[in-house]
């Protein structure tokens, strides 16, 4: 079914190496299925870089991975609408696409899939540019068309371009934005923000130029190479997340680095994926601790899994059956200290 949409020849000879030596967390696109107990990955690429990308990918050592990986090829028409049906297959089936395609269609593709599914969206794009005649500009214009989300979080984004903050963005989520520069300040206090999202649009261009020699048209300013590999880890480690698309680059030809870069930050979303097996967010497996605040003569519930060492915060909402909110240590600590992140201080009054 799929095939109608995804050419698999474009992967073919990629996986049939794999097949050969027997590495079982690699699989042919025929084997794909919905499985209750290994996680399942689809991978999906569009334009004329990734055969450069897919020979650098599969490179890697898969060796680790206890779920399965399965390359389902190119996409033959990159077209809106006609991609919806596609996502919508994989979702419904908990398998979790990773698109690699330049443009931005696929994350639109994504949102419209979700909304036919009736599954609220917290939409998060990490991009360097929210000001007119960007990527990430042109992204967030078409998503809050139709109402294709339900919240926006924006992460990465650059100051002396745009300030998010600043702008009329409709639906744009204020607890959730991250500058690069807050990121900086500490790359583990953008973890709970990931945590909440339900896709994740990624845009190259985030990425510094020192660290992304062979892409076109990066910036001086951004993200560290290895900062984007734990960003992504980060994102799909959530339960909550059902896709994960990288956009926004243009590789220059015979550009090896430029696809040992894609192709590592692709190995981080599945090692992220990997990581869920290992996290609940059910309260019976958490700590309660609560905290008063003398300033304001109220009381915080916060949750911790001891596994996983993550935290969570209540929103004293009945109103809201799902409470949990993603919150982090540093929070805790500040709320210990009757001080209140900016962050919880948004959710707090607006969940």
């Amino acid at each position: 079914m799929l095939d109608n949409w995804i050419n698999p020849t474009a992967s073919a000879s990629f996986i049939s190496k794999f097949s050969s030596a027997k590495v079982e967390s690699i699989i042919t696109p025929e084997q794909l299925q919905s499985n209750p107990i290994k996680k399942q990955i689809a991978l999906i690429g569009f334009g004329p870089n990734m055969h450069q990308i897919r020979e650098a990918f599969y490179k890697l050592d898969f060796s680790l991975f206890n779920l399965t990986i399965t390359d389902l090829g190119d996409i033959r028409n990159n077209d809106v609408s006609l991609m919806t049906a596609a996502y919508k297959e994989l979702i419904a089936q908990d398998i979790f696409p990773i698109i690699i395609a330049p443009t931005s269609n696929a994350s639109l593709s994504i949102a419209n899939a979700l909304k036919v599914m009736d599954i609220q969206n917290q939409h998060g794009i990490v991009t360097p540019r929210t000001n007119q005649d960007t990527k990430g500009y042109d992204l967030l214009s078409n998503l809050i068309e139709d109402e294709k989300v339900n919240r926006l979080s924006i992460i990465g984004y650059q100051k002396h371009y745009a300030n998010p903050s600043l702008q009329t963005i409709p639906k744009l989520d204020q607890a959730n934005l991250m500058s690069l520069g807050q990121l900086r300040d500490n790359l583990k206090e953008v973890e709970p923000i990931l945590r909440e999202l339900t896709t994740l649009s990624f845009d190259i261009s985030s990425i510094r130029a020192s660290d992304s020699v062979g892409l076109k048209d990066q910036s001086s300013i951004g993200l560290f190479g290895e900062e984007a590999c734990k960003l992504l880890h980060y994102a799909s480690s959530s339960h909550t997340l059902k896709s994960l698309h990288l956009f926004g680059f243009e590789l220059e030809e015979n550009a090896k680095s430029a696809a040992e870069l894609l192709a590592c930050l692709i190995w981080y979303c599945i090692a992220g994926r990997q990581a869920i097996e290992s996290y609940s967010v059910s309260k019976e497996n958490m700590d309660k601790y609560i905290v008063e605040l003398d300033d304001i003569n109220e009381k915080i519930n916060f949750w911790k899994n001891e596994n996983s060492e993550r935290w969570w915060v209540e929103i004293p909402n009945p109103d809201i059956k799902d409470n949990l909110i993603p919150c982090s240590h540093k929070e805790y600590t500040l709320a210990c200290q009757n001080k209140i992140s900016d962050r919880l201080f948004h959710l707090l009054g607006t969940r």
